[in-house]
This record gives C-alpha cells, sequence and structure tokens, in this order.
C-alpha cells in the first residue's frame, strides 16, 4: 500500500468543485463519474451510492470512483442481488496503483455487494493491469462509438442503405422530432421506457432514479430528451446524457403500434446530426452485448456506421455463496421464459 495517499470513503471529505476538476481533467473523465450522478444515485429507490478517492499529502485527488450498491427488491432478496456497478471508473491519476486502488474499494462494499462490476467505458487494459491479483476477472463486451467529428454527409453515408431508407420514410409518414433539455413530465418517458422493457422482458429501474438523474443533471445541460412525435402525440424518444466532448445513449423507448413510422432510427439519426452540429466527438451508444452471443440490440447499432469496441467490464465476487445462488436462480428463471 502507498503510504503516501490518504483514502476516504465520505465525499463530504473531498471539495466539491476539486472533484469536478478532476474528472472533467483526466482524460477518461465522464458523466458517470461526477458529482452530480453521486447526487442521483443518493435520491433512487434501490440505490446506495459508493464513493472512493485517494488523496495525496497536499490534499489533490489522485483517484477516484464513484458507483451504487443496487437491488431491484427490497427485504430477504435484497442481500442475494445487490451488486454494485461502476461505469467509467475508477480514474487515477499516473503512479497511482490500481491494485491498491481497488483492493480499498473492495474492504469498503464487500458487505454491500454479492459482486461489484466495472463497466469500461474506455480501454482501461494499462490502467487496471494487475487487478486480477485481487480477485478481478476481465469479462469480454462489446459497444459501438460512432464519431461525430467527421462531415455531417460522412455519418450519413456511414449508416447503412436500409436503415437511411427507413429514416427517409419515417419522415415522409409524418414524424417530427423536438429536442429539449428540459421537459414537462418525467413520467411521460419513463412509461414508454418502462412499456419497451415490459415486452423484452427486462427490469427496469424505478421511476425515482429517472427523476433524480433528469433534477441532478439538468441543471448544468448535461441530459438532453429527443423526443419524437406523430400527429402531435409522443411516441418514442431517446434520453442522452452529455460530458465533456461525449454524447451518451442511457434510455429510450418507442410505442410498438407505430413502428411503421421508424421512430428509433429517425431518433438515433437526430442524436448523430445533433451532436455533429454542436461540437460532440463521439456517440457511446451503451453497449452492445458479449460477443458470440445474439443481441438483437447489437445487430441495430451495428447498421449506424459506428467502431465495435470491445473495452469489457472487470468482475470480483466479494460474497461467493450468494453468487453461486444466484446464479443458479437466474438459470432457472431464463428456464421458465424460454418454456412459456
Amino acid at each position: 500500500m502507498n503510504k503516501e495517499l490518504k483514502y476516504v470513503f465520505d465525499p463530504t471529505q473531498v471539495e466539491r468543485l476539486k472533484w469536478s476538476e478532476f474528472v472533467s481533467g483526466h482524460p477518461k473523465g465522464n458523466i458517470f463519474q461526477t458529482p452530480q450522478m453521486y447526487d442521483a444515485y443518493k435520491t433512487s429507490k434501490n440505490y446506495d451510492p459508493v464513493f472512493v478517492a485517494c488523496l495525496d499529502t497536499e490534499g489533490s485527488i489522485r483517484g477516484l470512483l464513484v458507483g451504487s450498491v443496487f437491488s431491484e427488491k427490497d427485504g430477504a432478496l435484497k442481500n442475494l442481488i445487490s451488486r454494485c456497478i461502476i461505469f467509467g471508473g475508477p480514474l487515477l491519476s499516473p503512479g497511482v496503483p490500481a491494485i491498491d486502488f481497488v483492493q480499498r474499494y473492495n474492504d469498503f462494499v464487500k458487505k454491500k455487494a454479492v459482486y461489484s462490476r466495472l463497466a469500461n467505458l474506455f480501454d482501461n487494459s494499462k490502467e487496471l493491469s494487475g487487478i486480477e491479483s485481487v480477485g478481478y476477472e476481465f469479462k469480454e463486451h462489446l459497444n459501438y462509438n460512432i464519431d461525430l467529428a467527421r462531415s455531417q454527409d460522412e455519418i450519413w453515408n456511414s449508416i447503412q442503405n436500409t436503415r437511411r431508407r427507413q429514416i427517409r420514410r419515417g419522415y415522409r409518414r409524418g414524424i417530427s422530432v423536438n429536442i429539449s433539455f428540459e421537459i414537462d413530465d418525467i413520467a411521460d418517458y419513463y412509461g414508454i421506457v418502462l412499456e419497451t422493457y415490459k415486452n423484452a422482458g427486462l427490469p427496469l429501474q424505478d421511476i425515482s432514479f429517472f427523476e433524480s438523474v433528469y433534477n441532478n443533471l439538468s441543471r448544468e445541460k448535461n441530459i438532453l430528451f429527443f423526443s419524437a412525435y406523430y400527429e402531435g402525440k409522443l411516441i418514442g424518444h431517446r434520453i442522452i446524457l452529455s460530458y465533456g466532448n461525449r454524447l451518451y445513449d442511457w434510455f429510450a423507448g418507442d410505442n410498438p403500434k407505430e413502428r411503421d413510422k421508424y421512430t428509433n432510427d429517425v431518433l438515433v439519426w437526430e442524436v448523430l446530426k445533433w451532436g455533429n452540429e454542436n461540437g460532440y466527438e463521439v456517440f457511446d451508444f451503451g453497449g452492445a452485448g458479449e460477443p458470440g452471443k445474439e443481441y438483437g440490440v447489437r445487430d441495430f447499432k451495428e447498421k449506424f456506421g459506428g467502431k465495435l469496441v470491445a473495452f469489457g467490464n472487470y468482475l470480483i465476487v466479494h460474497q461467493p455463496a450468494k453468487y453461486a445462488m444466484l446464479q443458479s436462480l437466474l438459470k432457472v428463471h431464463r428456464s421458465l421464459k424460454r418454456s412459456r
């Protein structure tokens, strides 16, 4: 352990401005490591935010991690399915030993979460080299990043022909798109996402999470709503997070009865076009599943001309017995779903 570094686990022990400046000044700084995202976790149902920072002898931040312990259920099940997810962290300065940092994190969270996942937004293979020695396992996971710094014609021409036709068709069939940093009622957007997730057989976070993220990120215009309307009615949307020179695909949903309008295709194009016009350089498409496994979402995202990246995740199991039980329950759940 580096004795010159002091570790803190309470965000009030760090000046908020210094925290923001550390994230914004880090080459891999991202929206998920900001004070605003920590605050959003703090006021969301079923979320317990996690904060770890290491400070040098002068009190400057040298490393930082923001995540959250999350469980869809309360009661007895909560202890079985609680896990900590860290998007885009930790952020470490040169010279900070990754092994020491994640070991401090492990010691802090191991009684709160059955397992943890470091979801990489960049290639962190050098920064996190060696953390396998303290229990982490690298898991392959894909994503698409779309270059927004090209000309708009280049972005358009990189989209598959079929998608381009569908986008044109959507406009011809009467779709209009509104782009805004503020909305009147998050419940309208949540309802569409909830229905989309139900149809896909996926769980969705409580509405308080959406409300809290909106309330905390909208102040500095770090959240955008791309809303598709047909005859004055909201039929689909994409919620986008913005930070630095990047846009992040966050949540999306559409009305399945209106899919002849190609809502999703039109909305993705509107995001790419807006990002290009407003000086953003990268659109992070928000994940494309595991290689070798069929995933319809990946098939959709592939058609928009992005670069396939494999930054992966790091997984660590803190409570092996509970994790084994959880995997068994998930296997039974999947089997029951297939038999229906």
